[in-house]
């Protein structure tokens, strides 16, 4: 219960300070990238999320999903979590629009590839924590989504499910991509961890698919369908 409490407390504190009077960048999109650092994942699979990650915001087909875009481009954070009360804003708000600013975002990344120290697997905070992000981040969208990624069900702090209701009451979408090669961690995602209008789950059998799913999640929250069609995808 306390837990919950604190969370509450977190996410309504962020959202009710007066917001600082600035001008806000217009961007086609938020999007908050929460990799999983707990002990569930070791050194090499963490390693893995890292360059997933940073290899996708180099590959063409990414970039030239976000210069689709248009000029606007998009907004990203990238951020690690594990326990409750363990997350960190890892790379800042970075916006991208280019080839160029897409890869000095996928340096960032692999500039911060440490883990951080945690033990338990806690979701739900995971997505408390990235929706207070939002606010005051300089940016403005229609959209903003976080993607979450996983290899294990929550055992710590908030429940996943408990962080949805947060997560729709800001209009906040959150996807997932679970790393389970039994695939019983998708079907527990659908239920307890995505929300939010068009939110999805994609698969991954293993970290050495961590990269192609990475990429195929990336394709369908930018928006870019052509690419999708030789991959596979989770509903």
């Amino acid at each position: 219960m306390l837990p919950r409490l604190i969370a509450s407390l977190f996410v309504a504190l962020m959202y009710c300070l007066p917001s600082v009077a600035a001008v806000q960048t217009r961007v086609s999109l938020e999007l908050v990238l929460a990799v999983d650092s707990s002990t569930s994942v070791s050194d090499a699979e963490f390693g893995l999320q890292v360059s997933g990650y940073a290899k996708a915001f180099a590959d063409p087909d990414i970039i030239a999903a976000i210069k689709a875009l248009g000029p606007d481009g998009i907004a990203v954070t990238y951020v690690k979590w594990s326990s409750h009360r363990n997350q960190v804003q890892a790379v800042k708000w970075t916006h991208v629009a280019s080839a160029e600013s897409a890869r000095n975002f996928a340096s960032a990344i692999l500039h911060n590839s440490g883990r951080i120290e945690g033990s338990a697997t806690a979701i739900g905070d995971a997505v408390i924590y990235s929706v207070g992000l939002f606010k005051n981040n300089g940016f403005a969208s229609d959209r903003q989504i976080i993607d979450v990624s996983a290899d294990d069900r929550y055992n710590a702090g908030s429940a996943p499910s408990y962080a949805q209701g947060i997560a729709l009451r800001h209009r906040v979408t959150v996807n997932g991509l679970a790393i389970d090669a039994k695939g019983f961690l998708a079907n527990y995602f659908r239920k307890n961890v995505i929300v939010g209008e068009g939110s999805f789950v994609v698969e991954a059998n293993s970290y050495e698919d961590f990269g192609t799913a990475i990429k195929l999640k990336l394709l369908r929250e930018l928006e870019n369908p052509g690419k999708l069609a030789n991959l596979n995808q989770t509903e």
